[in-house]
This record gives C-alpha cells, sequence and structure tokens, in this order.
C-alpha cells in the first residue's frame, strides 16, 4: 500500500486500477504539497464523502489575487485516464484545485480559493454539477470534445469556464469573473472535431465577454449575457447564433464575422452595436436591437436581412455594408440616423417600414444600383429616401413615393 503521509498515491503497483476509494475524513495539506495523486492507474473512482482537501491559500476580490505561493494540488492525475472525482470540497491549494487527463469526470465538487484553476481536465471529460469560485487562474478549463454542465462559476481571476473545441456548455452560471464568462478555443491546427455547443448559460457581470467563442461552426443558442465587460457574445465564422438575450454589455450585444447565422435574438442596451457583423454572406432574421449605443444591427455584404425590428438606436437602423444584400420586411422606428443605411451596389430592399428615425428612412448611400419597393417610410427627419432606383410602388408619408 501507500506509504504514510503525502500525497496519498494511487498507482497500479498498488493494483488501483479500476477501483474506487472514498474518504474518511478531512485532508489538511500546506500551499506546495499535493494531497492525492493518481498515478499510471486508469479508471480510479475518488469519493471525497462529503469531507474537504484544505490548504492555506486565500483569493482576494477582483482582481483576483492569491496567496501564499506554491505548487501543491488537491488531486492530480500523471498518465492516468477515466479518473472520476466527487462530492466533497478542495479549497486553499497553491496549485489546482484539481487536474486530470483524458475522459476525466468531476460531478457535485467545490473548487474554491485555489491559487491556479480549480478545475482542469483534459479532452473527452465530464464537468457537471460543481462550484467553482474564487480561484486565481479560472474557474473550470476542459479540453476538447468535452461536456460542461450546470457548474456555478463565480468571481474567479480569468475565464470562467474554457473549453477546446467540439465541446458542449450547457446551462452553466457565470458570474464577476475577471475574464470571459465562456471562452470556446482550441490551438490544434487544422482540427476537424468542428464548433462547440454552447446552450442556455447565463453569463453577467464578467470582465471580459460574456461569451467568446473562437472556434469556426459552433452553435450558441438560449444564453443570457448581460453587464458583461466586453461583448455579449462574440462568434466565430460559419456559427449559428439563435435565441439568446443580450443587454446592457460594454461593446456589441452579439458580434460576429462571416457567414454567420444569427436568428430570434434581442439585443439591448448595449454600448455599442446591437448585431455587429464585420464579414459578409451572413442570415439576420426575426431579431430585436433596441436601445444600444451605436447601430441596431450591422453587416456586410451578400447578407440576408429579413424580420428584424430596430429602434432607439443612436445611429442607424440597420446599416449593410457592400453589395447585393437582400433587406426585407424589417421595421425601423426612432432611431438617432438613418432607418436603413445600404451602402454599395445591388441590394434588393423590399416591404420594410421605416418611421421616425432622425436621418433618412432609406439611405442608399453612393449607388443607383440599389433598388427598393414596397416600402413604407414616415416621419423620417432627413427624408424619406435618399438614392437608389424604385423598383415598384413605396408609400412616403401616406402617399406614393415620387
Amino acid at each position: 500500500g501507500d506509504a504514510a503521509g503525502f500525497p496519498v498515491t494511487i498507482n497500479s503497483v498498488t493494483g488501483a486500477a479500476g477501483h474506487s476509494f472514498r474518504l474518511t475524513g478531512d485532508l489538511n495539506v500546506d500551499q506546495s504539497t499535493t494531497a492525492i495523486q493518481v498515478q499510471t492507474a486508469n479508471n480510479v473512482s475518488i469519493d471525497l464523502n462529503g469531507f474537504s482537501i484544505v490548504g492555506p491559500v486565500t483569493c482576494s476580490e477582483s482582481p483576483v489575487a492569491c496567496g501564499p505561493p506554491g505548487s501543491g494540488n488537491g488531486v492530480q492525475s500523471t498518465d492516468s485516464s477515466g479518473v472520476s472525482v466527487k462530492n466533497g470540497s478542495i479549497t486553499g491549494m497553491g496549485g489546482w484545485g484539481v487536474i486530470l487527463g483524458e475522459q476525466s469526470e468531476i460531478t457535485n465538487l467545490r473548487a474554491n480559493n485555489n491559487r491556479q484553476r480549480g478545475i482542469t481536465v483534459a479532452a473527452r471529460s465530464t464537468v457537471s454539477g460543481n462550484v467553482a469560485n474564487r480561484n486565481g487562474a479560472g474557474g473550470i478549463s476542459a479540453g476538447d470534445s468535452s461536456t460542461v454542465l450546470g457548474n456555478t462559476v463565480s468571481d474567479n481571476g480569468s475565464t470562467g469556464i474554457h473549453v477546446g473545441i467540439g465541446s458542449t456548455v450547457l446551462g452553466n452560471t457565470l458570474e464577476r469573473n475577471d475574464g470571459s464568462g465562456i471562452y470556446s478555443f482550441s490551438v490544434i491546427v487544422g482540427s476537424s472535431l468542428g464548433g462547440s455547443t454552447i446552450s442556455d448559460n447565463t453569463a453577467s457581470g464578467n470582465g471580459g465577454s460574456g461569451i467568446l467563442d473562437g472556434a469556426c461552426c459552433s452553435t450558441i443558442s438560449g444564453n443570457t449575457a448581460n453587464g458583461n465587460g466586453s461583448s455579449g457574445i462574440s462568434a466565430y465564422s460559419g456559427s449559428s447564433v439563435k435565441g439568446n438575450t443580450t443587454a446592457s454589455n460594454t461593446g456589441h450585444g452579439i458580434q460576429a464575422t462571416s457567414e454567420t447565422i444569427v436568428l430570434e435574438n434581442n439585443a439591448s442596451g448595449n454600448t455599442s452595436t446591437g448585431i455587429s457583423l464585420t464579414g459578409n454572406g451572413n442570415t439576420v432574421k426575426d431579431n430585436t436591437a433596441s436601445t444600444n449605443g451605436a447601430r441596431g444591427i450591422s453587416t456586410g455584404s451578400g447578407s440576408t436581412l429579413v424580420g428584424n425590428t430596430a429602434y432607439n438606436n443612436t445611429l442607424e437602423g440597420i446599416r449593410v455594408g457592400g453589395y447585393g444584400s437582400t433587406i426585407k420586411n424589417n421595421s425601423t422606428r426612432s432611431n438617432g440616423s438613418d432607418g436603413i443605411t445600404v451602402v454599395g451596389n445591388g441590394s434588393n430592399i423590399r416591404d420594410n417600414t421605416s418611421r421616425d428615425n432622425s436621418g433618412y428612412g432609406l439611405n442608399i448611400s453612393g449607388s443607383t444600383e440599389s433598388g427598393y419597393g414596397g416600402n413604407v417610410f414616415s416621419n423620417n427627419s432627413s427624408g424619406h429616401v435618399n438614392g437608389g432606383t424604385q423598383l415598384g410602388e413605396n408609400l412616403c408619408g401616406g402617399s406614393i413615393c415620387p
């Protein structure tokens, strides 16, 4: 068996692979001592049984700083996979609360006041039902193709939850972390895993973005991102952003690049643009953007905008740059500049309503090749329409436009 003292070592020499272990009392260590080490033993289960692993480290409020310095971890594994840790607390470690390899499982754990991250696992792991609070280097980190489910992560010194690509991040609460609430990214060049699924999370009051996704083709749906220090949701190209609420963020409500699908979101009261898409080929449908500090909705060439509502924004309600976009069945009102601005050639602008804006109802800048028809304009301060080519009957102030 293992010799007395720390770390408590579970390894293949003692025949531990595939076995379960349960604490019968608290373990107290100094900041430079690891409490439990799993070494070259796969599929080991560690049940803390309601007890705690306790070190002397404490962490301050934001900006989070932890001390005294040390290198000891609560539970760590070396050359081991399939390790599980559950049902207890790990607090005050000089290093990580838990740091494990691939296919690990962490459940019902409280990881607080650790100098590095509270919980770190490698690829294809599951982290569910945990609390990670006030850890120096972040709350939870999981490798590619992992599942992070139903955790509460708050007041950490960096990102709340960090995952690799191809992961699922579902139903977590992220509050007041010094970095972003959720950060999904991988440095593996040419990976075929695809994007992550990030759904039904609440991210509020974090120092960075509420949700920051740096991998192509993710699905970001049903999240609430309010009051964060940067954009509410930041997505990469080729992603789907659907049914999210973003409000009062210091930045954009939702931002992305090209070929992004943005559906049924509500972006309000953000300091910059409600929905800002900097690239081309985007689909923007059935969103509401209101009371934002810049534009309501902004996108680039070759985009489709259908059924959106933009009102009470500081600048334009909708702005479309470049060429060849379809702008249909949108409603803009009471914006601080134009209701709809289109810059470039070859766009088709039909069946929109634009009223009570401080600029033009429709401003087609620098081109006569973009056509408009079937639109309704009323009570816009600078006039109903500027530029473009009329393709069919439009109403201007209740009469057919000249």
